[in-house]
């Protein structure tokens, strides 16, 4: 019934102890390293946005895209411009398209040079007149509203060739 060996014993003890010293040593340097706060919190749903419009250098820079286009009605129609040689110009404008949602957002990326072409996206429903522009890293037209550094957004009246708003 007991032990034949006390120092066979005594090792099982301080093999015990040792597991369970490491196992709060281990347990204390993770929770340390926890976000204060409830388990299984909500993350910030524009995280992945926000760092992505990092160009923009703005704070809240997902946020600050939606809240311009709130005023603009829901059926109103953009155009994205942006130059074709930036290979962030076509994540920019797949951001775009949800954060202004439900409006629709075409896209034109304009090249460069004597035999330029222009590479279209169309979005919106053929012959609609567009409402809004939105220029990404290229020159905007007068009196365009700028987002940050590198965006600006303008309103627009009448039926354009896409590819005229190319500089």
């Amino acid at each position: 019934m007991f032990p034949r060996n006390t120092g066979d014993m005594f090792l099982r003890g301080v093999l015990a102890i040792a597991v369970l010293v490491f196992a709060a040593v281990g347990s204390a340097a993770i929770l340390s390293d926890l976000p204060p706060g409830p388990f299984f919190s909500q993350p910030d749903p524009l995280a992945s946005t926000d760092q992505a419009l990092n160009a923009l250098d703005l704070p809240h820079p997902a946020v600050t895209v939606e809240e311009v286009f709130q005023p603009w009605r829901k059926e109103a129609s953009f155009l994205f411009v942006a130059p074709a040689r930036d290979p962030a110009s076509l994540q920019m404008y797949y951001l775009m398209i949800g954060l202004a949602y439900p409006r629709q957002v075409g896209a034109v990326l304009c090249s460069e040079g004597l035999h330029a072409t222009h590479q279209e996206i169309p979005k919106i429903a053929t012959g609609r007149p567009l409402d809004g522009l939105i220029f990404f890293e290229t020159s905007a037209v007068p009196g365009a509203s700028r987002i940050g550094s590198k965006l600006s957004i303008s309103p627009h009246t009448g039926v354009s060739s896409w590819q005229s708003f190319c500089p």
